[in-house]
């Protein structure tokens, strides 16, 4: 018998957080040859802020919610400062990369950074929720409102 991945649909699933302001960790990470060359995937769990604290999100088996992201590797090895993969391991670190300085996967295993979360339309005119802007470094939440997308415990993240 054959493993079913799912069902056609004439729509878009549009799925991934709501907007607003998250705190990722970095879980697990894996290296890719895809289409576009080389690259880093992290494998990412959010939390959103509540009460003055992050809480962890879950998914509905009740497992940590998790996002991913691909950030490219350079052929070349050099990793300038307009790069999407250092603006990521700088907001990870909490710090600017110092010149020759390694980027490996202790820079993200574990770590923690801030972003904002958006609606983006690609190039293909469909509008997904995407990471918009720079992300930044970890920092405790604000005190505010309840986030729409709450999580069914109230751990710490």
């Amino acid at each position: 018998m054959s493993e079913v991945f799912g069902t056609a649909t004439d729509q878009d699933s549009g799925g991934g957080l709501p907007s607003d302001r998250y705190c990722f960790k970095v879980a697990r990470m894996e290296r890719s040859d895809g289409t576009f060359g080389p690259s880093l995937k992290l494998y990412m769990n959010a939390a959103y802020a509540e009460g003055g604290k992050w809480l962890p999100m879950y998914a509905t088996d009740g497992s940590l919610y998790e996002e991913w992201l691909f950030l490219s590797l350079p052929a070349s090895g050099k990793i300038g400062p307009r790069s999407k993969l250092r603006k990521f391991a700088e907001a990870c670190l909490g710090r600017k990369l110092e010149e020759g300085e390694p980027i490996s996967s202790d820079t993200f295993e574990g770590k923690k950074f801030i972003a904002l979360i958006g609606p983006v339309t690609g190039e293909d005119k469909i509008t997904r929720q995407k990471i918009v802007g720079d992300p930044e470094p970890y920092a405790e939440p604000k005190q505010r409102a309840s986030s729409p997308a709450a999580a069914a415990s109230d751990e710490a993240f």
